[in-house]
């Protein structure tokens, strides 16, 4: 770890435009070191957090702390921060040698210092040979890697990225999200970064913050947040999971879930009795199911649809008062056909009760 990550703390930031809050009592902290997603969808308020840590606005309320030192009002230029666009930014007239050591200018470091950093930082990303190119010539996957050169450059407290990869192809996306992931961990800065895609989140987060108009609706570990969710928005954000509304009840030291005439035993619950949800992703929704499936229905397949590696089955349940069910199949040689009648099921451990939305 670096000796300059710091841990991030937000609390009760909130953000009013004049037309009512974006942000609302937004609170969250981020250990040395730690890298915390932001995820959600346009508009809930994610690059509107991303300025408030940055000191490009000023909440109207709440505070930001790196480490113990208060930085709410402090202005971008005092806060050593690493910001990294999805248009990296890059400037053309520049060299990547001398964009890299542009980074460094808040630092006033002598010229064969600055180099000497600029130098260090290209070689972490390899991008060494590329120095006296211009950014006209590089590859978006190139230009990445300099943006976050120049980014790290100055040892910040806190790295910032804002939808780093969304600029990129699928493939290139995919591997450059590993590298960079990778490259962050072992300069071992705090980093707080901003996305709507959900893999993204996933394979590069420590931590979670999934969220909503302006809130966050749930905080917890990728793992967590995609196999073990607390809120149906979640369920349903994170995975497509399938969504069954019923009644929680407790009977004789068990859980049962109600869903209409049926009634399904469950393992565990985190919630009270009462009103909750029902959540199943649908690679756990197997077509005539094995016996270790507990939760067992009759189904009429809908839709059929082919996705290369698995295909995504839309099957109508009557006994769960017709409700649709989506299994995800993968790798599968049969050949379901729409009208068709099978058995569906899941495993009572992978229905997860889930808090219903507000």
């Amino acid at each position: 770890m670096t000796q300059t990550a710091q841990s991030l703390t937000l609390e009760d930031i909130s953000v009013d435009y004049g037309r009512g809050p974006v942000v609302a009592n937004f609170s969250v902290h981020v250990e040395p070191g730690k890298i915390l997603a932001l995820l959600g969808q346009s508009g809930c308020g994610k690059s509107t957090i991303l300025r408030v840590i940055a000191g490009l606005l000023t909440p109207s309320a709440g505070s930001v702390h790196f480490g113990a030192t208060d930085m709410t009002l402090r202005p971008p230029w005092e806060r050593n921060l690493g910001l990294m666009f999805q248009s990296h930014a890059l400037f053309p007239h520049l060299t990547v040698l001398r964009n890299v050591e542009y980074g460094l200018r808040p630092k006033k470091m002598a010229k064969k210092d600055s180099e000497r950093r600029a130098l260090e930082m290209l070689e972490l990303v390899h991008m060494t040979r590329y120095a006296n190119v211009h950014p006209t010539e590089l590859s978006g996957g190139q230009s990445q890697r300099v943006a976050l050169a120049r980014a790290l450059a100055p040892e910040p407290r806190v790295l910032l990225l804002d939808e780093p990869f969304s600029s990129l192809d699928a493939g290139l996306r995919e591997r450059m999200r590993a590298e960079v992931a990778a490259i962050v961990r072992q300069v071992g800065v705090t980093t707080v970064f901003v996305t709507h895609d959900q893999d993204e989140a996933l394979s590069i987060a420590d931590m979670i913050a999934v969220m909503s108009a302006g809130n966050i609706v749930e905080l917890a570990s990728p793992r967590d947040i995609y196999k073990r969710p607390r809120h149906a928005y979640t369920a349903a954000f994170v995975g497509g999971s399938n969504l069954i509304k019923g009644e929680l009840c407790a009977a004789n030291g068990a859980w049962r879930f109600k869903a209409g005439d049926t009634e399904l035993a469950i393992r565990e619950a985190n919630l009270a009795a009462g009103p909750a949800m029902l959540a199943i992703k649908p690679e756990d929704v197997a077509v005539d199911p094995p016996p270790e499936c507990q939760h067992r229905f009759r189904a009429r397949l809908e839709e059929a649809s082919f996705h290369g590696p698995n295909q995504r089955l839309v099957w109508l349940v009557e006994s769960l008062d017709g409700k649709a069910i989506v299994s995800r199949t993968v790798n599968s040689q049969r050949d379901f056909r729409v009208g068709d009648t099978h058995e569906i099921g899941w495993k009572s451990s992978d229905a997860v009760v889930v808090e219903m939305d507000q």
